[in-house]
């Protein structure tokens, strides 16, 4: 064809492709037509899939066989001060076994003292239960926290459990309408405490105002002459 160039052949030595074409193939367009479109890909091979495998750390799940021997025989230990922090799982603790069980549930207390709020909360537990909760005080137990043994259906205490009446101490801060709000909210707080301190022992709330203010000790002998406590 008149036009055309001619390729000149390279010369190959045997078994040797030829240099300048390796892994190439020339193609040569007419002059006035379109370059040649490469046709579709070949699909890519599927690859294979991965073996699973297990994390690269291990989980360690601790248990508290004290714990769970406990919740085996319906007990809460309900030990350390009655604050916004401790109620909470001992609350938890009650409401769990008066759902699971009709069986009483073991109460033990050692409280030397508890917040107004946290208090009422715990109370408020209490006297939600459907079922009898018997309370043991193996330990101290003082200021509102006395009101606990208002809300359980059986009282008894350990030969040298301690008895404490007394106010708690309250602190106020803010504006003056501020204090005066919190100061009346704390006195109706503890008007609650000493009603239910009332109902249980039969004395008027004078008398358990007063022996509150004056911080009056008792023993477990004491206790139970006082009404707080149904014997040992």
């Amino acid at each position: 064809m008149p036009g055309l160039p001619e390729i000149p052949e390279i010369p190959e030595s045997p078994g040797e492709p030829r240099a300048g074409f390796v892994g190439f193939q020339a193609r040569w367009t007419p002059p006035g037509l379109p370059p040649e479109r490469p046709g579709p890909l070949p699909p890519l091979p599927r690859p294979e899939p991965m073996p699973l495998r297990g994390p690269s750390y291990s989980v360690h799940v601790t248990h508290d066989p004290i714990a769970e021997r406990l919740f085996e025989q319906r007990i809460v230990l309900a030990h350390g001060e009655l604050t916004e922090q401790n109620v909470t799982p001992w609350c938890a603790g009650l409401l769990t076994l008066g759902a699971i069980g009709r069986q009483p549930i073991k109460l033990h207390l050692s409280i030397p003292d508890g917040e107004l709020g946290a208090v009422l909360t715990m109370l408020d537990t209490l006297d939600s239960l459907t079922v009898e909760v018997h309370a043991q005080v193996t330990g101290r137990l003082g200021g509102p926290a006395l009101a606990l043994l208002a809300a359980v259906t059986r009282r008894r205490g350990s030969p040298n459990s301690l008895f404490r009446m007394g106010e708690p101490h309250l602190t106020a801060r803010g504006t003056t309408e501020e204090v005066l709000d919190q100061q009346e909210q704390n006195r109706r707080m503890l008007d609650t405490i000493y009603w239910r301190l009332s109902d249980l022992t039969g004395k008027e709330v004078d008398e358990i105002r007063h022996d509150s203010v004056r911080g009056r000790h008792l023993n477990v002998e004491e206790a139970i002459a006082y009404g707080l406590l149904e014997g040992l």
